[in-house]
């Protein structure tokens, strides 16, 4: 039996977990409402994490801010002769940056702005103090090398770092050449109320003028040359008991305040399973999550990364998510024959197979003979329930006849619904339902359909 039906068969066998205010762990009003989760950083591989979570853009301020750049530019001491640079920047508290820059007229547009009261969140109490929120590198070429230099230290002096040099270009899609890069530390500062939090964070650099991002950022093609990729290998790690389950809690981000991914999942599913089936296990601040029977609130983190905090909640509405161990909603849908129906109105056997697709999407298209054969199959084990969304209804009609797709069809004309609720955001994904609503697989393309087969076949 492969792995993905191994962690299937653990799924249904465990008991399942589902779907910024200052709080300091001791002044807790009720402790038994609370879980607190001690953490530590780590840079093993037990978790994949999105790489919006762990890939910074450093880039040159140059164009976008002319002014604070020029103040970059005097700053440094200590650079080697190198036959051209520019310094590239990235901050990891973005309110703080903006802040200084609209405190020092360093702003050239009302744009940028605006976006200060949405970065500025609860750091205003820390803004006038100086800190070292920024990372600032030299990037330049040398004799035609490029010449890599991380000012680590936040002090300016480059003559105390790493001098890093790239014989030739990196392949960014070579996940292995990248792995293999050396791992490095940096520190900055990050302002969390009345108190400066220094990170140590590990992480790789590399050239990266060819970021989907830079186009945005960067205007001039020989500006993006400069363009480095800074990528944090570390991240906060912790475990708790419930009921003799362990649960495995990992969280990835730049500080406490943004861009923060959990990921909360049974350790019994320890492997390493990628960044695809970890999506079932993502949560953000304020997500609500199951932990054996009890509902708690994803509900702050301590000012160091140090302890995340749980807090138990109370709902007397059943709750429903999108994500593995969880039951979905009842939900009104409408039939090709504009009919309302209801999800238990569409299966009398023991799985119900929710297949979203579109006559616009190929791969749906090139799957539909295997559906064919699934349906014939297995009809005794599972009724399917095809979802087409954003194709027009007279298509889909025509295609489901044409094909003689002999099963549930409703029509999804927009997002609102079942699309919104159930998160689904690539076609085709194919949703295992048991006959209590609850998703006992989830995942796109034609491996989410063997391994859909191969989980009915054995159970």
């Amino acid at each position: 039996m492969n792995s993905q039906i191994k962690i299937l068969l653990q799924i249904i066998i465990i008991t399942f977990f589902i779907s910024c205010n200052k709080k300091e762990v001791s002044n807790l009003k009720n402790e038994n409402d609370y879980l607190v989760v001690k953490l530590e950083k780590t840079i093993n591989t037990d978790f994949e994490f999105d790489f919006r979570v762990t890939d910074f853009l450093m880039y040159s301020f140059k164009e976008k801010y002319p002014k604070y750049y020029a103040e970059l530019r005097e700053r440094p001491y200590n650079i080697p002769k190198l036959d051209s640079f520019h310094i590239v920047s990235y901050s990891f508290q973005r309110g703080k940056l903006l802040h200084d820059l609209t405190k020092n007229n360093y702003f050239e547009s009302e744009t940028d702005k605006l976006k200060l009261h949405y970065y500025l969140k609860d750091t205003t109490k820390m803004i006038d103090k100086k800190i070292n929120h920024q990372v600032n590198a030299i990037s330049g070429f040398k004799d035609g090398k490029q010449v890599i230099i991380v000012d680590t230290q936040g002090n300016n002096n480059y003559s105390d770092d790493e001098v890093i040099v790239f014989d030739k270009k990196i392949d960014i899609e070579n996940f292995e050449k990248v792995n293999k890069l050396p791992i490095r530390t940096l520190n900055y500062d990050i302002a969390s109320y009345d108190t400066i939090v220094n990170f140590k964070r590990k992480f790789q650099i590399l050239p990266n003028p060819n970021h989907p991002w830079i186009h945005h950022l960067v205007k001039t093609k020989e500006l993006r040359g400069y363009a480095l990729l800074l990528k944090v290998k570390d991240y906060w790690k912790g475990e708790i008991n419930i009921k003799n389950t362990i649960y495995d809690i990992a969280i990835q981000g730049e500080n406490k305040f943004e861009n923060n991914i959990f990921l909360i999942r049974p350790k019994t599913l320890n492997d390493n399973i990628g960044k695809a089936y970890n999506k079932n296990f993502i949560y953000y601040l304020n997500d609500t999550i199951k932990i054996s029977d009890k509902l708690y609130k994803i509900d702050s983190i301590q000012d160091d990364m140090s302890k995340l905090i749980l807090k138990k909640i109370t709902k007397n509405k059943p709750f429903y998510s999108y994500r593995l161990g969880y039951t979905i909603k009842n939900f009104k849908l409408k039939s090709f024959d504009n009919k309302e129906l209801q999800i238990n109105d569409l299966s009398t056997k023991k799985y119900l197979l929710l297949d979203f697709w579109g006559t616009w999407c190929a791969p749906c298209k090139e799957l539909t003979p295997e559906l064919l054969r699934f349906n014939k199959d297995l009809a005794d084990k599972i009724d399917i329930l095809g979802i087409a969304y954003r194709s027009s209804l007279e298509k889909s009609k025509e295609y489901v006849k044409n094909n003689k797709m002999e099963w549930h069809h409703v029509y999804s004309k927009g997002r609102e619904g079942i699309i919104r609720d159930l998160k689904i955001v690539s076609y085709p994904t194919f949703i295992l339902l048991d006959d209590n609503r609850k998703i006992i697989y989830r995942g796109s393309g034609k491996e989410a359909l063997i391994d859909i087969e191969r989980f009915i076949v054995n159970n």
